[in-house]
């Protein structure tokens, strides 16, 4: 009687399922070697990339702030007072996030980025007030 090993070799009736099974068995060893760094991307890459709409948000925050500081208009500074209002749980909840998701930093260690700090790119710089 011939082994399974004779059967695939010799073009027995697993001969099929020999070839099948070095197919799936590449394919996984192909798919690790590109994946090979998948769970460094998820563990340290996606929870920053998770935040970038944190840092937007309180980037926005920081702008209607100093919209409502720096404008002449008194009916424009109520409306940015009404808008900069019914943010303020938004901006709770924005800034709850941020803390609990801060990186963990030495005991001692005080950081005060700011948004256009952390992404000088997106930052429109402060407003200046037109004379």
């Amino acid at each position: 009687m011939k082994s399974l090993g004779d059967m695939g070799r010799s073009g027995g009736p697993y001969k099929n399922l020999t070839r099948t099974f070095e197919v799936v068995i590449l394919g996984f060893v192909k798919q690790w070697a590109v994946a090979e760094g998948f769970k460094e991307a998820v563990q340290y890459v996606l929870p920053q990339l998770m935040m970038v709409p944190v840092y937007h948000c309180m980037h926005y925050f920081e702008l209607l702030q100093q919209l409502q500081e720096r404008s002449q208009d008194l009916d424009d500074r109520e409306c940015l007072k009404q808008a900069i209002t019914a943010l303020l749980n938004l901006q709770c909840s924005v800034e709850r996030i941020y803390t609990k998701h801060q990186p963990r930093r030495k005991p001692g260690y005080k950081s005060s980025i700011s948004y256009s700090q952390l992404f000088p790119s997106f930052s429109h710089g402060n407003i200046e007030r037109k004379r």
